[in-house]
């Protein structure tokens, strides 16, 4: 058990004050509360600070409870049990996240405009696809395997 635990203990039991009471005045989460009481966790350094004032002591003294003389306390982590965590999300692997893309939120980076000269492109596309759809020919060629679609290709040529 921690220091911190040990006097924090303490100061609810000297005060009478539920768990519940001294976390929210303070301004502490009552999940985060509970786990540093179970030793389940330790506060960073903003947390450290409300639990100074909870405690009427120094940040400088609260920091020496967690930490111990000259330490400084960890930042958020949870007690280690065991191996050590990767830093970042929970459940990502490093360097797998997304980059942020500057520009408008949903639209990815480099694409250009539907209203620009995207319209452009979409109707040549849209007039090409009509000449095709157009002949016959192309049409029919579409459906067929890769060696017989070679073989009208070689007499197109010859007959061109």
């Amino acid at each position: 058990m921690s220091k911190l635990t040990e006097a924090v203990e303490a100061k609810l039991a000297a005060d009478g004050v539920t768990a519940t009471a001294a976390a929210k005045s303070v301004g502490l989460s009552l999940p985060s509360f509970r786990a540093v009481l179970k030793g389940k966790s330790v506060p960073n350094a903003r947390g450290l600070k409300k639990y100074a004032q909870l405690l009427g002591i120094s940040n400088e003294e609260a920091a020496a409870l967690v930490g111990g003389e000259g330490e400084k306390p960890r930042r958020g982590r949870k007690a280690s049990k065991g191996k050590a965590k990767k830093a970042g999300k929970p459940g990502r692997k490093a360097g797998k996240g997304k980059a942020k893309k500057a520009g408008k939120p949903g639209r990815k980076a480099g694409k250009k405009s539907v209203a620009g000269s995207g319209v452009a492109a979409v109707l040549s596309l849209l007039s090409q696809a009509e000449d095709i759809l157009g002949d016959d020919l192309a049409v029919a060629v579409h459906g067929l395997g890769k060696s017989q679609r070679a073989t009208i290709e070689m007499i197109v040529k010859s007959l061109g």
